[in-house]
């Protein structure tokens, strides 16, 4: 249970999503896996910040328009050192001792179905946003 698990965390997961977004045709276990990873790197980012006072946050976005549909799942978190961004969806590459899969699985799971991945991290402590865009051809 992973939004309990965010919510004995102190994480407070806000959500904003598109109440005209279309059907897609995708898969929908893969892309709950996919969103899954990246939440879980987000609720990871927390437990690498040293204790503060800071109310963490974690949102979840989709959108649809310009011939575009998607989601975006930002965090207030320890951020991405920018050495290090352009290879985070690198496969095996992790910065957190773990098995570096599961962002390349995300990105992977992205293209193989037509779609982008962006990452963007201001500066350490600043948190991350990671935004999924694909063609709507409804």
């Amino acid at each position: 249970d992973l939004d309990g698990s965010l919510d004995r965390k102190g994480i407070v997961v806000e959500q904003d999503l598109d109440a005209d977004f279309p059907r897609v045709l995708i898969d929908k276990n893969r892309l709950m896996q996919a969103i899954i990873n990246l939440i879980k790197n987000s609720n990871e980012s927390f437990e690498r910040l040293k204790p503060d006072t800071r109310q963490k946050t974690i949102r979840i976005k989709t959108f649809a328009g310009n011939d575009q549909v998607g989601f975006e799942i930002a965090d207030n978190g320890i951020g991405i050192d920018r050495d290090n961004i352009d290879h985070i969806f690198d496969y095996g590459k992790s910065y957190k001792r773990s098995s570096g899969l599961g962002l390349y699985y995300c990105k992977m799971f992205v293209e193989d179905n037509g779609g982008k991945l962006f990452v963007s991290s201001s500066e350490s402590r600043q948190g991350t946003t990671v935004r999924a865009t694909f063609r709507n051809h409804a």
